[in-house]
């Protein structure tokens, strides 16, 4: 049992309650280079299979060694048309060859994300097209393991503060900032409990 786990029960009886008959939640963190991004970007709006069979795809037709990370030289040369040509759609394709660029250029850089500050991540990651703030909250909770994060637009989040609060309606984004403060500072914390609180059909 972590210690943000015991600060949030205390701050929050409510959400305590709901947090005990769930139980401890695992944690886990992966790292987050040019692979990684292609990887989201190639899933968005996909299932699982089916984006990992587009993924290997575009790994083995731009040559990326087995077992082996996508770097953004790898890319950076091809058109778009050879990618779509791999699975991917048009938009698809210029969202990652518009990584590669970036990455390429400098106005992506990943070995230095773990000292930026959450909102610097997501002003440099959403300048890259096809990557949007929900996005990189996920990054920024699952990959990166930042402890307060709060994706106001996420049904999920919303649905499971609707669930906490008894409200008979989906809260406003001004309620949620507002009932959050308490969480401070292990709000994605209390986000994986607000998942788990909705999907569970335990509390309504």
């Amino acid at each position: 049992m972590t210690e943000a786990y015991k600060v949030l029960r205390r701050a929050d009886p409510a959400l305590g309650a709901m947090m005990e008959a769930i139980g401890p939640l695992e944690s886990t963190t992966r790292p987050v280079d040019f692979h990684t991004m292609v990887e989201v970007i190639v899933g968005q709006q996909l299932s699982l299979k089916a984006a990992d069979t587009i993924f290997q795809r575009l790994c083995c037709g731009v040559e990326c060694p087995l077992e082996g990370r996508l770097l953004p030289e790898m890319l950076i040369d091809h058109a778009p048309e050879t990618l779509r040509l791999l699975g991917l759609s048009r938009q698809k394709s210029g969202y990652i060859l518009d990584l590669a660029g970036k990455s390429v250029g400098g106005e992506v850089r990943f070995d230095h994300f773990e000292d930026l500050p959450d909102e610097e991540i997501i002003r440099e990651l959403t300048a890259v097209k096809g990557i949007g703030v929900w996005t990189v909250q996920m990054i920024l909770m699952f990959s990166l393991g930042r402890p307060d994060v709060l994706p106001v637009d996420d049904l999920g989040i919303q649905h499971g503060i609707r669930l906490l609060d008894g409200l008979s309606e989906k809260p406003t984004k001004a309620y949620m900032l507002q009932r959050a403060e308490v969480w401070r500072p292990h709000r994605s914390l209390a986000c994986r409990y607000l998942w788990r609180i909705k999907d569970s059909g335990l509390f309504g």
